[in-house]
């Protein structure tokens, strides 16, 4: 869908396929129907919507730019926010969800990031430099969005990490969390700003 629809696409295909997954479910009905039509949308939505915004980028003018951008601002995100953490976070952001993450490391997030996303648009995109600063920030803010919701799909699951459900591919999933949900968003922000700028 992504591929010959793009965006539009995507939005109508998932506005599509959330309802009859939620219907289905509801329809089947016994114990937990509802618990797991949500979970069931939920999945449809997660992953295959989320990831086919890749295939949008791809395509755009200077799409392979656009995914590198998406690419290093999102491992600058995590990667500065697990150094800061890991030697001074003492504030716990989300205690119960995910007891490692701090406020000083989404600090270090928001840091490395402005720095990966202003070089990005700047250099790779050739892009005025502000446009780099929103897109850091909104990227570190989706990336940390992406981090805590699978870190609580985790722990409601009762499961340490996502190849207990998925063999072979949930340490993937684990490292991507926060791509998937940051791919949408540099394809938003870039759209909305890079063609106006």
């Amino acid at each position: 869908v992504a591929y010959f629809y793009g965006a539009e696409g995507l939005i109508a295909g998932l506005l599509c396929v959330i309802p009859v997954v939620l219907l289905w479910r509801l329809l089947v009905g016994g114990a937990n129907a509802v618990r797991d039509a949500v979970c069931a949308a939920f999945v449809v939505a997660w992953i295959p919507f989320l990831a086919s915004f890749l295939i949008v980028l791809i395509q755009e003018d200077q799409g392979p730019a656009k995914v590198l951008t998406a690419v290093l601002v999102t491992a600058a995100s995590d990667t500065g926010g697990y150094m800061v953490g890991v030697f001074i976070g003492r504030h716990p952001m989300a205690p119960l969800v995910s007891p490692k993450k701090s406020w000083e490391g989404f600090g270090g997030s928001i840091v490395v990031s402005l720095i990966f996303a202003i070089a990005c648009v700047v250099f790779l995109l050739d892009g005025p430099w502000w446009v780099g600063v929103v897109l850091g920030v909104l990227a570190t803010l989706s990336a940390t969005v992406g981090d805590l919701g699978e870190s609580l799909v985790k722990r409601d699951l009762q499961i340490k990490d996502m190849s207990q459900i998925l063999p072979g591919h949930g340490g993937l999933l684990d490292r991507v969390d926060s791509l998937l949900v940051t791919v949408p968003m540099v394809w938003l922000v870039l759209a909305a700003l890079l063609t106006t700028s």
